[in-house]
């Protein structure tokens, strides 16, 4: 009777915690349940495109009536991480290199001023500049970028909580001549070597956390904000991509999305230089994670109308820093929760049109940032194994998004595919490959 007992107690707890996940979840899957078919409709019709390619050799000759392997090598939309402990993990090093560039094709870093210039004078571009927690100095992840065909982006340029501690005490004036020769320096060490920079992070946050801030001078406008891109954009090169990027709050179609929106709009009214608008993503506690699978925050729907007003704008939009808990369920629930709530996601965020790339920002638990780390919200764990959500989006990344095919060359040497958009080699097994692109 005793042994019966137990099991039926056991038998009884299992089932209440599968009936708990069901009821946590079950909004979350009832809406992608019904959606899913047509976010993948709208990355075939948006993310494809018909190639008719002619296949000649180095003497011009077309290479007729031959099998061909089509493969792609990658793609044209911007799939990221960030690569903030870059050289700082010892001998797991060539563990987070290996995975951070094993399916990505653009790794983020900081210029926080207030650790990029410690002290006045002092820059940590150079590799050998001193360590910083999560802070590695900037030529070294440009060296890892190249050596492994990403792109780099950096972030943030200005941020209130990121000035110097040194230069609290400066004028708005003398705050202006500094952020000026800052973009100079950057431009010049950076600006042909770096794919995209964000200018400005966080605007919204000055009022609340740093009104010392000697850019801000408390004024509701953000008048400062204006001031960063026309300075900036007079230094970069047209070719380096500048960014603007606020807090998931501003992804919202309520007060501060249409706040966000509209300061966007005004940049661009003035004919200053704004070239893309990011996202933040971060879901950093439990409770807001539960909440979002419950449908309860950041709707799809509002998302999605949110995206459609920010294209007005005539901007590309990108999903610039990603968190998703896997701390919503217990252990191996949660982790399993989290891959699909990111497969969803990246589903969506694939088949939106405004949407030109989206970054994951924690490679590995344990390394976060203050205590961002409760949530384990990184793709792999502390010993940098793979977590469920990391094989996801490695096979929507190098499977599902990513045209292979067997084929022949016609009489004239062509070969006409729909594939996804992106670079490719077409390989005819004798030792010719040709390489080309669809755009």
């Amino acid at each position: 009777m005793k042994t019966k007992a137990i099991l039926a107690v056991a038998a009884f707890l299992v089932g209440t915690a599968a009936a708990a996940t069901e009821d946590i979840a079950a909004p979350w899957r009832e809406y992608w349940r019904t959606k899913r078919a047509e976010c993948d409709a709208g990355i075939e019709r948006i993310r494809k495109a018909d190639a008719s390619v002619v296949l000649r050799d180095r003497d011009g000759n077309a290479l007729a009536d031959k099998p061909c392997k089509i493969h792609q090598l990658s793609s044209d939309f911007t799939w990221g991480c960030s690569g903030l402990l870059l050289g700082q993990l010892g001998e797991t090093n060539a563990v987070y290199e290996a995975k951070l560039s094993e399916f990505f094709n653009l790794v983020t870093t900081t210029f926080c001023l207030g650790v990029m210039e410690p002290e006045k004078g002092r820059y940590r571009f150079a590799d050998d500049s001193g360590e910083v927690w999560r802070r590695p100095p900037s030529d070294r992840v440009l060296s890892f970028a190249r050596a492994h065909g990403m792109r780099m982006k950096g972030q943030p340029l200005v941020c209130d909580r990121w000035h110097p501690e040194w230069a609290k005490g400066q004028t708005k004036e003398e705050a202006e001549a500094y952020y000026r020769d800052w973009f100079r320096r950057v431009a010049e060490r950076y600006g042909k070597g770096v794919w995209y920079f964000d200018v400005v992070n966080e605007a919204f946050d000055a009022r609340i956390r740093s009104r010392d801030f000697p850019l801000y001078q408390g004024d509701e406008s953000l008048a400062f904000v204006d001031w960063a891109y026309a300075e900036a954009g007079k230094v970069f090169p047209r070719d380096c991509v500048l960014g603007i990027n606020m807090g998931i709050a501003a992804t919202d179609w309520n007060a501060q999305g249409k706040r966000y929106r509209d300061l966007c709009a005004r940049i661009l009214s003035k004919g200053i230089r704004l070239d893309a608008i990011g996202f933040q993503f971060h879901l950093f506690t439990k409770g807001v994670g539960r909440d979002f699978v419950q449908l309860k925050k950041w709707h799809p729907d509002m998302l999605r109308h949110s995206y459609e007003e920010f294209s007005k704008l005539g901007r590309p939009l990108y999903i610039n820093e990603i968190t998703i808990p896997s701390t919503i369920l217990p252990g191996d629930e949660g982790r399993a929760l989290q891959a699909e709530v990111a497969e969803d996601l990246y589903r969506f965020w694939f088949s939106r049109p405004e949407i030109h790339g989206v970054t994951w920002w924690n490679l590995c638990d344990g390394a976060a940032w203050s205590n961002e780390d409760d949530v384990k919200g990184a793709l792999l764990d502390e010993r940098m194994g793979d977590k469920p959500v990391f094989k996801t989006l490695r096979r929507l990344i190098t499977q599902e998004w990513r045209t292979t095919l067997s084929t022949r060359t016609d009489s004239a040497g062509r070969v006409a595919f729909r594939g996804f958009r992106g670079k490719y080699e077409a390989d005819f097994g004798d030792g010719t490959v040709v390489r080309f692109e669809v755009h």
